[in-house]
């Protein structure tokens, strides 16, 4: 039986402003690059050579610019919220292989420490998550309802860590859990703090993730924020394991390796087809979510598409999707003969430089960041990391060879993922992302 087995935790750990100095890698937070509403083309992540002499003159005043001199456009000027999404997988997916993490993890966190925000600090919270408020009452309201409807398929633990006596505003507490169920605990610091928020990261996430912190938190740590997320689901239409078998697939590097592919005609997919592109989406049983493969034609980079990656393409994308009984090639869309490989990372992710490289990096200063509505001795945030597990398999049942013993139609389009693609996990309503990735070499796990 098909079943993904899927984890993440994240944390936000704040400090106390003990110097006066900023930070070296995130005081210089106001700094971007300016650029009209970008087309919809990947050539505006291609280098920009007058970003590039902009950038040269402003280290020269020693102000940040961030990391990645391929990304220097800067991103649409109306964000929309699925954006965040796309914006930091590409910030983080940069110079790496095989890559996942949770957009949805890290925007929880975010908001959770963002419904203490005040100024701007809550605008920068607000444009980052591509909201409409940067209320933080209405931001802990947005995430909340989301967390609430995702309760029945996801596994969701949100928690705030309190450092050496610091008293929490009682609002904070209060609105934090009303919309988050967020539990307020506090702790003594040190290895004791780096053990017991281990430990509480293990329990939730069924001891997929045992150790998130490697190292006791700063003696500068005032408030850490944990998000966990947990998911174990069955594909609606389970694989047959007798079907599957090893083939070749075709790494990022042009390397072939030898790795186990399942096979299936599954009925319930969703399918899209057009040039340079195909796209699949397999739906998870009784839990209201789905995985969107994108795949491109071998010819066509995968940092292309990655490029195009934004709500409204995807979107696009949802338009324009095939399901069982609509028109296909003069007859009816019946299903797909889907080939993907099995595939499973684990990964732990510091998230610090690429949100500061989004325009958030006024709340890791700590002579501007402003989150008063949390305690009353000034605090900013020092570090954002992120731990995800995924493992995509299956288990042969019975059911599974019934469904499976059919031959393939005629009509039938194939979906062979034997090159690099990108997987999204996401809820099908609300279409909210919690987990994204991409798979370029299936032999290796992290």
């Amino acid at each position: 039986m098909m079943k993904g087995c899927i984890v993440a935790a994240a944390a936000a750990l704040l400090a106390g402003c003990v110097s006066t100095e900023k930070s070296e890698a995130t005081g210089r937070d106001d700094i971007r690059l300016i650029g009209s509403e970008p087309d919809p083309d990947y050539s505006r992540y291609l280098p920009d050579y007058e970003g590039l002499k902009r950038k040269k003159e402003l280290e020269k005043q020693g102000l940040y610019i961030g990391p990645h001199e391929s990304y220097l456009v800067c991103s649409p000027q109306k964000k929309q919220q699925g954006d965040f999404a796309m914006e930091l997988y590409r910030q983080m997916a940069y110079n790496k292989d095989n890559f996942a993490f949770s957009p949805y993890g890290v925007a929880s966190v975010c908001a959770l420490v963002g419904a203490g925000a005040k100024g701007e600090t809550a605008a920068a919270f607000k444009n980052i998550l591509g909201l409409s408020t940067d209320n933080p009452d209405e931001i802990a309201r947005i995430f909340g309802g989301l967390k609430q409807r995702l309760a029945g398929s996801v596994k969701v633990s949100d928690s705030i860590w309190l450092f050496r006596g610091v008293k929490p505003r009682d609002e904070f507490c209060r609105k934090t859990a009303a919309a988050f169920h967020a539990e307020s605990r506090s702790t003594t610091g040190g290895e004791a703090a780096m053990r017991e928020i281990n430990a509480y990261i293990e329990r939730n996430t069924s001891g997929k993730i045992p150790q998130l912190l490697r190292c006791p938190p700063s003696p500068d740590t005032r408030m850490m924020a944990v998000n966990t997320l947990y998911l174990k689901a069955k594909w609606e239409q389970p694989f047959q394991a007798a079907w599957t078998k090893r083939r070749d697939f075709k790494t990022r590097t042009g390397k072939t390796v030898e790795v186990p592919f399942m096979d299936g005609q599954i009925f319930c997919a969703g399918y899209y087809k057009t040039k340079g592109l195909s796209v699949l989406t397999l739906p998870y049983r009784d839990c209201g979510l789905e995985m969107v493969f994108l795949l491109p034609d071998e010819d066509i980079s995968i940092s292309r598409i990655e490029a195009l990656l934004s709500e409204s393409f995807l979107r696009e994308i949802d338009r324009s999707i095939l399901h069982k009984g609509d028109p296909y090639d003069s007859s009816v869309f019946e299903g797909v003969y889907v080939t993907i490989p099995k595939f499973e990372m684990a990964m732990r992710h510091d998230i610090t430089q690429s949100l500061c490289w989004m325009d958030i990096g006024i709340a890791f200063n700590p002579n501007r960041a402003d989150f008063s509505g949390i305690a009353s001795e000034p605090i900013h945030l020092s570090e954002v990391v992120q731990s995800v597990r995924i493992r995509v398999d299956e288990e042969g049942t019975e059911a599974a060879a019934a469904t499976e013993a059919c031959g393939v139609g005629s009509k039938m389009p194939s979906f062979v993922a034997d090159h690099p693609f990108i997987f999204l996990l996401r809820d099908r309503t609300s279409r909210t992302i919690l987990f994204m990735g991409r798979v370029t070499n299936p032999a290796e796990k992290s």
